[in-house]
């Protein structure tokens, strides 16, 4: 039996830095305008874990490879129930049955039998529950867990709420937009007197995990609990004022 655990991370290009430019004097019919680019970020620690447990188990019928298939279901929701993660927060992404022949012999004749796989997606919103729910998920005790020939656990971290970091680096972007052309405005002799436009250029995010964390800081030590790292999104604006 093979234990394969991963740990992902994610990265998401991020706005430019900010610039300005003030247009030349006005005309008749023109105002004088200040474009100015502003940044706003929000930062927020990982709230939740996401295991994908998959796994294969093989049997001499279909019958025989799904009822070693199911006990370590029942295993793996027994193990999940005693942690305390509700029910609702464990969902089933994939199962499949079927025929399967392993090659032996000169002629590649070999035992012929059925394999069952499934795999399971766990939401763990305790993040201090983690490492101990991958060392029992991953446990090779028992004789219910004999038939499975590889079992495979996959952790990432997320937070929940980004659309509400998104809005909070938006409205951060804005002032830091208004801040700037008025800084600039005075710097020139000017101030500014309404705006004529926005435009956004972008919203990114990066989502360092415990793996990402830890390799940028030439540090392993740890790296289950909790997740070890933070989800930074960034909004960039373009912002046009009028200026006199």
């Amino acid at each position: 039996m093979r234990l394969t655990l991963v740990l992902a991370a994610l990265t998401i290009a991020l706005p430019a830095q900010a610039q300005f430019t003030i247009s030349g004097p006005p005309t008749s019919t023109s105002l004088r305008t200040l474009d100015v680019r502003g940044s706003g970020q929000a930062v927020a620690a990982h709230d939740r874990a996401f295991l994908r447990v998959s796994f294969d188990s093989k049997g001499d019928t279909a019958e025989d490879a799904l009822a070693t298939h199911q006990q370590e279901v029942d295993r793996i929701k027994a193990l999940l129930q005693g942690a305390g993660v509700p029910d609702d927060q464990v969902f089933l992404d994939r199962s499949s049955v079927g025929s399967a022949r392993s090659r032996g012999g000169m002629m590649g004749n070999g035992e012929e039998g059925f394999s069952a796989s499934r795999q399971l997606t766990v939401h763990v919103d305790d993040l201090d529950q983690v490492p101990a729910l991958i060392a029992a998920i991953a446990s090779d005790q028992g004789d219910d867990l004999l038939a499975v020939n590889q079992r495979q656990v996959t952790v990432s971290y997320v937070v929940r709420e980004v659309e509400g970091m998104k809005r909070q680096a938006l409205r951060d972007a804005v002032d830091d937009a208004r801040q700037r052309a008025e800084l600039i405005a005075g710097a020139a002799g000017l101030r500014i007197t309404e705006v004529l436009s926005v435009r956004e250029d972008g919203a990114g995010g990066s989502l360092f995990d415990a793996m990402g964390a830890g390799m940028m800081a030439g540090m392993m030590d740890g790296m289950l609990e909790g997740g070890g790292g933070e989800f930074r999104v960034q909004v960039g604006v373009s912002v046009t004022f009028s200026v006199e």
